[in-house]
């Protein structure tokens, strides 16, 4: 996904953009001789849809969102910003710039590319999903039986919460860089 995003690729230094160019070649062999395939990344939402659509065949791709409600997923995202992160930012001045983002817009501008038709969101609520799991529910969206496959039970990528939102912070704010990096702090916090 950061391979089509002309932003990432434009900020990307000359190992990334070759690790980039690699996996396009890679991923369009794959995608030339398979009737369906399945290509999936968080990374998705920052790329332009015009860009992705210029390399998946519009007319024959369909694209799956899975929107969240804004602020279980603000709270969410900053959760997983301050754990993977060096610094301290607060909750606010993590949220301003995204204040401005809208589902609609968003999803117009995937319908643009790909065709309204063609374009599936759901709502990422465990009450709204398929067996109370996205995975779940993802596969009965597009046809498959679940029943064949083995999920490891649990949470797959649980969020930290509050209070450890809050100790990372504090690890940020008076733990060196290199002293978290030893100790792995992202794992650390990870639960």
């Amino acid at each position: 996904a950061d391979a089509l995003n002309p932003a990432f690729m434009a900020r990307a230094d000359a190992a990334q953009r070759d690790i980039a160019a690699a996996e396009i070649e890679t991923t369009g062999k794959r995608l030339g001789h398979r009737t369906h395939q399945i290509v999936s990344s968080e990374a998705f939402q920052n790329a332009p849809p015009a860009s992705v659509a210029g390399f998946f065949p519009a007319g024959r791709t369909t694209v799956v969102v899975y929107l969240r409600e804004q602020l279980d997923y603000l709270l969410s995202a900053y959760a997983q910003f301050i754990q993977a992160q060096i610094v301290r930012t607060s909750f606010a001045d993590y949220v301003r710039p995204l204040l401005n983002v809208r589902y609609d817009a968003f999803l117009d501008s995937w319908a643009d590319a790909f065709g309204p038709d063609l374009v599936k969101a759901r709502i990422y609520a465990r009450e709204h999903l398929k067996a109370g799991d996205v995975r779940h529910d993802f596969l009965d969206l597009i046809g498959i039986d679940p029943a064949w496959l083995t999920f490891r039970p649990g949470l797959v990528n649980p969020t930290i919460g509050p209070e450890l939102i809050e100790a990372k912070g504090l690890f940020n704010t008076f733990v060196p860089a290199a002293v978290q990096a030893q100790a792995d702090t992202f794992n650390m916090f990870a639960g």
